[in-house]
């Protein structure tokens, strides 16, 4: 492989060089040649190697039909409806289409970088790629979330080939390497004891001004400490029906729809009694254990109590999320195995707990280490 400058005769009869690089390579006696539509020579290397790449894929699977970017899109799109990460993953590929919601309007499309949506999905290169990333950072984008719109594309990518269409080759290894794309590592942010009991005081109807605030602040007061004592996610309780609750054997048959998989939790004493009072007072007809607005469906995501407790508390840097990893950080805190907090949180891979939770275990070792120096009086 190599590459040239093209050069080209002005009118004049001069002779000049083009500012971009030229990839020229022979493949089964046949010469390859054309523009990287770049100056870098680094990056020129690339989309070189990307172009040898495509060519040797063709040589050896033959001619594949074809499809455009916008096709190939939402070819993926339709494997994933049943995913518990649909919305993110539809999100994801509408960016790559060049559209996003907006942040004040959720039936408003706003118009960003984006791939041509016509192109022939198969000539996407590592420089269309590397322009992707440029603009999301310009845009504003955060290190992980380029990282999970890539890994859309990497699936869309290993599906279209699966399918049988020609399929682009890029090198997702080193475009994350060159961009230095890292996920962003923040201190694990989970509720201290102390914050919980302001939390619960500002959470007290009692505190209330008006009947509405009584009930709005009982309502998330209720929520709160069924979250906290299950580690359930926010949806999961949102969406639980009273038939999945049994309060003679204190138990919840919960289902994870984010994994698709279920568990079966026992209630500590103050979620069975929350729930106890709940059940007392709920209707005939009522199906769900949290309601909406209008009492005819599972809440729906309403953070505003919370939120507005938490800043009356001087409670800073925290989401209902948190009440969730204040659950599995305590646990993992007096001694739990990790494995069986996983378990608990219905997490699919005991992987993904450890990475976010296993800090948090007693480290042995060094109380080890602590009681030999005590004994020999350091």
């Amino acid at each position: 492989m190599t590459l040239l400058k093209h050069t080209y005769r002005l009118a004049d009869g001069t002779v000049r060089a083009s500012d971009d690089w030229y990839y020229r390579f022979v493949l089964n006696s046949k010469v390859h040649f054309g523009s990287t539509k770049t100056s870098n020579r680094k990056l020129a290397g690339k989309v070189e190697k990307a172009k040898y790449d495509a060519a040797v894929a063709k040589a050896e699977l033959g001619d594949r039909e074809t499809i455009t970017v916008k096709e190939a899109l939402d070819t993926f799109l339709k494997t994933q409806e049943k995913s518990g990460e649909y919305r993110n993953i539809k999100t994801y590929c509408q960016k790559m289409l060049g559209t996003k919601g907006s942040s004040k309007h959720d039936d408003v499309l706003v118009e960003i970088y984006g791939f041509d949506a016509d192109r022939p999905f198969h000539e996407l290169a590592d420089c269309a790629v590397q322009k992707l990333i440029l603009n999301r950072r310009t845009e504003g984008n955060a290190d992980a979330t380029i990282l999970l719109e890539l890994v859309q594309l990497s699936k869309a990518i290993r599906l279209v080939g699966k399918l049988g269409y020609a399929a682009p080759v890029i090198n997702m290894r080193d475009l994350k390497k060159d961009n230095n794309l890292k996920p962003a590592k923040h201190k694990l942010r989970y509720l201290s004891s102390d914050e919980e009991a302001r939390l619960m005081v500002e959470l007290d109807p009692a505190t209330a001004k008006n009947w509405e605030l009584k009930e709005e602040r009982a309502e998330m007061r209720d929520f709160v400490m069924v979250l906290l004592d299950t580690g359930a996610r926010y949806s999961e309780i949102a969406k639980l029906p009273w038939r999945d609750v049994n309060l003679e054997q204190r138990t919840i048959n919960l289902y994870r729809s984010k994994v698709k998989n279920e568990s079966v939790l026992y209630m500590t004493d103050r979620c069975y009694q929350v729930l106890r009072r709940r059940a007392d007072a709920k209707r005939r007809d009522q199906v769900y254990v949290f309601e909406n607005s209008d009492k005819n469906g599972p809440r729906k995501y309403a953070p505003k109590a919370f939120m507005n407790a938490c800043e009356r508390a001087a409670i800073e840097g925290v989401s209902l999320k948190s009440c969730r990893k204040t659950h599995a950080s305590r646990l993992v805190q007096a001694g739990m195995p990790i494995y069986d907090v996983s378990k608990l949180l219905g997490h699919a891979s005991v992987v993904t707990t450890a990475n976010h939770y296993a800090h948090l275990a007693p480290n042995q070792s060094s109380k080890a280490a602590t009681d030999i120096l005590n004994r020999m009086g350091v």
